[in-house]
């Protein structure tokens, strides 16, 4: 069997119709349209990259092009994913294309228009639905991405398709042709059942132990995303929340919180991380864009930043680079829509002030060190509760001699204590089945008993704890090398009588020890 014929992507030279009519043509040399033993609007298939095959039309080329090369429109590119000079292979499809028995459209205006119009009521869909019958029937062909640009009682929105139903439903053709008795559909279904009133955005406790005043606080702002029957009506003033700023110490949880908070029951989560941004500082602001215009299409949905200090520092020159402008401007556009942005921050204070006012991230929440019982609360979130492998006494020991230490200190405390208790227990295995060991050697089944040994559980003791204590430190203490000042009494100026009586409290029990416990057991 001969090897495919390729073919390099190029773009047309002539401007591409507004109406998408020959969006998914590929236009050939009148050599190669014979060579593949194709005519003019005949289906054709598109294979590349490992890509699944894409349905399209050949069509001759109006100009003189090379063998070897393709021409295909921008809608194509986009829709398919096909990049300039890739190396594609065509090929010839037997019979016409597919009819469509119902497709479905999502919203895909930009931030601006959605926030000035609004999300679509669903009484309006079938206005909107009527209204694109038109540019579908003047479409040779149909795809997934496809976008409308339509204009509608003072409105300007686009759609794009979504899905598609064909009629036949064996087809494998990425390519549908609209006919007057196909569905139009705007929005899913199930999403107009369940409706945004179906949406109970709650962050749950559960595996986040000593952060319940911090949890309360964000679920009484998330209440404003919350839309249905058992909710108070607001007044005409109020406006929701529009952003969430935690911050606090290395270590105290945030983006743990920041996934509870993600996985609240949002339609959908976007995440905005240092690693999205590349060093062109252009890509940056268009893809920041590009996600707040997602976030608005989506409602209610979550913006969630970590290290927001590293995406917009205070700038300290004019020529640093800092995407302040842009996160500023986008939550300014969505002002009205039900978009919550979440970011998290150890340093508040580097954050750019623009953002820090009542009306971006007003709400600022503090993850502060843990208390004692706050440590308590951590540990058994980390071990589970009624773990079989700390007692409730050692969880409180631990807690009460973990001054200073976070969540993550306790969680490398854990890890610690529980590699000690099993090199204890496998010391003590050892030491305990020697003697065993020693006499089994004149019997012939030795091996087996060993490999039909049962593994035995781990048990922690307060020997492990305090043994993985003394080689621990909090974060907080990691980066300071503490050391014993050297002053002696004589570099006090006066207070003769404090120093003789400190004299007396310190230095002679550990001078004259052996004196002060025989005076310890007289009394």
């Amino acid at each position: 069997m001969s090897e495919p014929r390729l073919f390099t992507v190029r773009p047309l030279s002539k401007q591409a119709r507004n109406d998408h009519k020959d969006a998914f043509r590929v236009y050939l040399s009148s050599s190669s349209l014979a060579a593949l033993k194709l005519r003019a609007g005949d289906t054709c298939t598109l294979n590349y990259s490992g890509e699944c095959a894409k349905t399209a039309i050949a069509w001759s080329a109006t100009e003189n092009i090379q063998t070897t090369v393709v021409q295909t429109s921008r809608t194509l590119q986009d829709c398919y994913g096909v990049k300039l000079g890739e190396k594609v292979s065509i090929s010839k499809t037997d019979g016409p294309l597919g009819e469509i028995e119902s497709i479905s459209f999502v919203e895909c205006s930009d931030i601006e228009r959605m926030t000035r119009y609004g999300p679509l009521p669903p009484s309006e869909r079938h206005h909107w639905a009527w209204a694109l019958e038109f540019p579908l029937a003047r479409c040779d062909a149909l795809a997934v991405g496809l976008i409308f640009d339509l204009e509608l009682k003072g409105q300007r929105r686009s759609f794009k398709v979504a899905t598609m139903r064909a009629l036949n439903q064996t087809t494998h053709s990425t390519l549908l042709r609209f006919t007057e008795n196909s569905k139009i559909l705007i929005g899913d279904d199930s999403d107009e059942e369940k409706g945004v009133q179906g949406f109970v955005i709650k962050v749950q406790s559960s595996g986040l132990g000593g952060m319940g005043r911090q949890i309360d606080s964000i679920n009484e702002s998330l209440a404003d995303f919350n839309i249905g029957s058992g909710m108070v009506a607001m007044p005409a003033f109020y406006e929701h929340t529009r952003g969430v700023l935690l911050y606090g110490p290395k270590g105290t949880g945030k983006t743990a919180l920041l996934r509870q908070i993600q996985g609240a029951g949002w339609r959908k989560a976007f995440n905005i991380g240092s690693s999205t941004f590349s060093r062109n500082i252009g890509d940056g602001e268009a893809k920041l864009r590009k996600l707040f215009q997602d976030a608005v299409r989506c409602q209610p949905s979550v913006v969630v930043i970590d290290q927001l200090d590293f995406i917009a520092p205070k700038r300290t020159s004019l020529d640093s680079q800092s995407l302040t402008s842009v996160l500023c401007e986008c939550l300014d556009l969505a002002r009205g829509a039900m978009v919550l942005v979440v970011a998290a921050t150890r340093h508040p204070n580097e954050v750019d002030d623009t953002l820090r006012t009542p009306h971006r991230l007003a709400t600022e929440i503090e993850l502060h060190i843990p208390t004692a019982y706050d440590r308590a609360e951590i540990l058994r979130a980390i071990c589970g509760y009624q773990s079989p492998v700390l007692s409730d006494r050692l969880i409180d020991m631990m807690a009460e001699k973990t001054h200073g230490y976070v969540g993550a200190d306790l969680f490398a405390l854990l890890q610690l204590v529980c590699r000690k208790a099993r090199q204890r227990q496998i010391k003590e295995a050892h030491s305990n089945s020697l003697p065993l060991r020693q006499a089994s050697m004149f019997t012939s089944d030795s091996s087996d008993d060993l490999a039909t040994k049962e593994i035995a559980p781990l048990e922690v003791q307060e020997a492990d704890v305090l043994t993985a204590l003394q080689e621990t430190r909090p974060t907080a203490m990691r980066e300071v090398f503490l050391e014993t000042p050297k002053v002696r009494w004589s570099d006090i100026g006066g207070q003769h009588d404090i120093k003789r009586r400190l004299q007396k409290a310190v230095e002679r029990p550990l001078k004259v020890s052996v004196y002060i416990d025989d005076l310890q057991q007289w009394n």
